[in-house]
C-alpha cells in the first residue's frame, strides 16, 4: 500500500466524523479531507485505488467506511486516463469483493467504482456476476448506470439482457441513465441503444418513460421528432404530466450559446416550441405541467421573441402559467436586459 495515502486516511479516520452505514465523511476538523483531495489533485497517484480498496475491506467499519467514502469522491474529480492507470488487477477485483460484502450505499459507492474498473480491464463478466448475485435491488441499480462508460456496446448488451428478463422499474431506469454516462458515441453505438431506449418512451410509468425521452434527446435526428410526437400522443390521452414533461425542456438547450450544441435542428426547435404552447394553452392538463411547459420554452430560448410571448401570459386566469410567465419575463429584461 501507499504509506501516504495510509497516512492521509489514518487522519482523516481521527479528524473526521464517518458515517459507516452510507460511508460518508464529513466536518473535518482540520480539513483532512481537503488534504487528502489536494494532493490527489497535485500528485495524481496511479496506487490510489489499489490503497483505497485495500482499506475498503478493513473489518474496522470506519476505516472501511472512510476509505469507500474517500474513493467515492475522489473518483468522479479525475479523468478517464488517470482512472485507467488506478484500475489495477488488485484493485479491481478488491472493489468486486466490496461490493460482495456489503449492501446500501456502502455497496452502491464501491460497485460504481468495481464497474468501471472491471470494464477498463476486461473483467466484465465477473462484474455482470457479482452484480446479477447482489441481493440489494439499489445496488445493482448503481452499477448499471456505469456499464456503459468504459464498457461501451459490452456493457449494453448486459443491460439490454437485464430489461429483458426482468420488469423491475429500478432497474429499468438505472439501465437507462447508463447512455447518458456514455460519452463520444459512435454512429454503431447510437444505432444499438438508440432504438432499445426509443421502446420505452410509451411506457405506462412516467419515470422510465422520462428517463427513455432523455436517452432520445441525446440520440438527436430522428429521435427528436419521437419525442415530439410522443408528447402530443400524450397530450390527447390525457397523460402529459410530470416527471415526462420536465424532459421537453432539453432539445433546445445549449449550456454556452453557440459553444455546446443543442440537440434539435432548428425546424424541430419550432416544432418543439408550437408544442409547449399548445401544453400552456390546453385546459384539461394540469396546471402545473400547463406552466411548466411556458417555462420549457424561456429555459431554452433566451430572446426577445420568447419575451414577447411571454408577456402575452403576464394576466393569465391559470396561476401556474402567469407566474412562470411573468418570472420569465422577470429574468428576460433583468438578466438579458431585453425590453
Amino acid at each position: 500500500m501507499n504509506a501516504r495515502v495510509v497516512e492521509f486516511m489514518d487522519k482523516i479516520v481521527a479528524g473526521c466524523t464517518v458515517n459507516e452505514t452510507s460511508a460518508q465523511v464529513y466536518s473535518c476538523k482540520n480539513k483532512e479531507d481537503n488534504e487528502l483531495r489536494e494532493w490527489v489533485r497535485k500528485d495524481g497517484p496511479t496506487d490510489l485505488y489499489d490503497t483505497l480498496s485495500e482499506l475498503a475491506l478493513d473489518k474496522d467499519a470506519k476505516k472501511s467506511g472512510a476509505a469507500i467514502g474517500m474513493a467515492d469522491s475522489l473518483f468522479s474529480t479525475r479523468d478517464d486516463a488517470w482512472k485507467e492507470k488506478n484500475a489495477t488487477k488488485g484493485a479491481t477485483a478488491r472493489f468486486l469483493e466490496v461490493v460482495k460484502a456489503n449492501d446500501g450505499l456502502r455497496a452502491g459507492k464501491a460497485a460504481t467504482i468495481a464497474s468501471h474498473f472491471s470494464m477498463i480491464r476486461g473483467k466484465e463478466k465477473r462484474l455482470f456476476k457479482v452484480i446479477e448475485d447482489h441481493k440489494d435491488d439499489k445496488v445493482r441499480a448503481q452499477a448499471y448506470q456505469a456499464y456503459m462508460t468504459f464498457g461501451r456496446l459490452n456493457g449494453f448488451k448486459e443491460l439490454e439482457r437485464v430489461t429483458k428478463k426482468s420488469k423491475k422499474k429500478e432497474y429499468i431506469t438505472a439501465a437507462l441513465k447508463a447512455p447518458r454516462n456514455m460519452y463520444k458515441d459512435t454512429d454503431k453505438e447510437k444505432d444499438a441503444y438508440c432504438p432499445w431506449a426509443k421502446g420505452f418512451l410509451g411506457d405506462k410509468d412516467l419515470d422510465i418513460a422520462s428517463a427513455a425521452g432523455l436517452v432520445l434527446v441525446k440520440c438527436k435526428g430522428k429521435y427528436i421528432d419521437t419525442l415530439i410526437d410522443e408528447g402530443e400522443k400524450r397530450v390527447k390521452a390525457g397523460e402529459f404530466k410530470r416527471p415526462l414533461s420536465q424532459v421537453y425542456r432539453e432539445p433546445c438547450f445549449e449550456f454556452i450559446k453557440d459553444v455546446t450544441k443543442k440537440a434539435a435542428r432548428d425546424k424541430q426547435c419550432d416544432r418543439l416550441y408550437t408544442f409547449l404552447q399548445a401544453v400552456a394553452d390546453n385546459e384539461k392538463v394540469e396546471s402545473g405541467v400547463r406552466g411548466q411547459s411556458l417555462w420549457n420554452i424561456y429555459y431554452q430560448r433566451r430572446d426577445q421573441k420568447t419575451l414577447d410571448l411571454m408577456r402575452k401570459y403576464e394576466n393569465h386566469k391559470d396561476p401556474e402559467v402567469q407566474k412562470n410567465a411573468k418570472d420569465a419575463i422577470k429574468s428576460l429584461t433583468t438578466s438579458y436586459k431585453l425590453k
